[in-house]
């Protein structure tokens, strides 16, 4: 359970569209089932969220895509970030429904993700209530990574993007293929530098 941070971009549509290209293949796939399963918690517990921005998308929350997650994970810091306010509700399924067109240009043949027509939904209400993908980026987010000390609902913008940076390269880099992408810049860099690091002739950059 995660909301990867990868992109440095101030501006909301090309963050949006650098967090999807950044993401690796695995990612890309897996993080669209895990972001709409925290947007659905956080509809099925409005407790958690500004109730009156709620209140104005009532089809999309009648109409579930799939479970809410359990009562541990709703205690994952993601989770709680989600939930907390609207502008970070925004924000993921924003990003969510970026990865759902990130999936169609790398993977052609495959069908329309199945939580993509939900998505399309949600994000049309956000938008018709001043929100959407052009609204301004949070200055908050959560980071969720092993160490224990880098756990927390409250984040600022590049502390978040060097934490997970630091991640993908440091726990995905086994596995960090880009299909039809290039392998990003920032991620090459560091790969070097850790490698140069680990063997004693540490470059800076």
């Amino acid at each position: 359970m995660n909301i990867f941070i990868l992109s440095e971009e101030v501006e909301p549509l090309v963050h949006y569209q650098q967090q999807a290209m950044f993401h690796l293949d695995r990612h890309v796939i897996k993080m669209i089932a895990e972001s709409t399963q925290m947007l659905v918690t956080a509809l099925a517990a409005p407790s958690h969220i500004t109730i009156a921005a709620l209140e104005a998308l009532p089809t999309v929350a009648g109409a579930l895509p799939c479970k809410p997650l359990s009562a541990g994970m709703r205690k994952h810091p993601c989770t709680q970030w989600t939930a907390a306010r609207i502008e970070h509700f925004n924000y993921l399924a924003c990003l969510a429904l970026q990865l759902c067109h990130e999936h169609q240009y790398r993977y052609p043949l495959s069908a329309e993700h199945a939580y993509m027509p939900w998505l399309q939904a949600l994000v049309k209400q956000l938008t018709d209530c001043g929100y959407g993908q052009c609204h301004a980026l949070p200055t908050q987010f959560a980071v969720a990574v092993k160490d224990t000390d880098k756990r927390s609902v409250a984040t600022d913008h590049f502390t978040a993007l060097d934490i997970y940076r630091d991640y993908y390269v440091r726990d995905k880099r086994s596995f960090a293929t880009w299909k039809k992408r290039m392998k990003p810049v920032w991620f090459i860099l560091r790969e070097e530098l850790m490698d140069s690091k680990a063997s004693g002739f540490a470059k800076t950059y």
